[in-house]
C-alpha cells in the first residue's frame, strides 16, 4: 500500500534545509520522517539495526550533549545499559551521524548509559510502499 507521510514540523524543515545547504544531505536524500529521542540521565538505548522501511541513508543529530555509540554484528552487554561490540565512536553535541551501506543494512548499533541529559533527532525517508526495495542514489538496495 502506498504510504501517507504527514509534512515535517517547520523548525525540522529549516534543520534539513541548512543540513541540504552545508552538503551534508543530499537534494535527493530528503527526509519525510522525523523522530525526537530523548535520553535522560542513565537512559540507554539497546542494540538495534535500521527498518527496512526506511530509505539509506538515515541521519542522527546530536543535541544538547555528546554520546557513546556501540556498532557490531553482535553486541555484548556486560551489565544493564553498557554495551561493548566491534567499533565504538563518540557522538559530539551538534554532530551528525550518517548511517547508510552495512553500519545501517547490516550492523546493529547501541547508545550506552548517558551521562548527562541527551536528545538526537533521526532524519529519514519512508518508502514510499512498505517492504520495498530501492536502489540507486539515497536508496538501500539488495542486503
Amino acid at each position: 500500500p502506498e504510504r501517507q507521510v504527514a509534512p515535517l514540523p517547520p523548525f525540522i524543515q529549516q534543520l534539513v534545509g541548512i543540513l541540504v545547504n552545508r552538503g551534508v544531505i543530499k537534494a535527493d536524500q530528503m527526509p519525510n520522517s522525523a523522530a525526537v529521542n530523548i535520553f535522560n540521565a542513565g537512559d540507554c538505548m539497546p542494540p538495534v539495526l535500521e527498518h527496512h522501511d526506511f530509505e539509506r541513508p538515515i541521519f542522527v543529530v546530536s543535541l544538547k550533549s555528546q554520546q557513546r555509540i556501540v556498532f557490531g554484528q553482535k553486541i555484548r552487554t556486560p551489565k544493564a545499559g553498557e554495551f561493548s561490540g566491534d567499533f565504538e565512536l563518540m557522538l559530539p553535541r551538534r554532530s551528525v551521524l550518517v548511517l547508510e551501506g552495512h553500519s545501517a543494512d547490516v550492523t546493529k548499533h547501541a547508545k550506552p548509559c548517558a551521562d548527562t541529559q541527551r536528545v538526537e533527532l533521526v532524519l529519514r525517508c519512508a518508502r514510499a510502499k512498505a517492504g520495498s526495495r530501492a536502489s540507486g542514489p539515497g536508496g538501500g538496495g539488495a542486503v
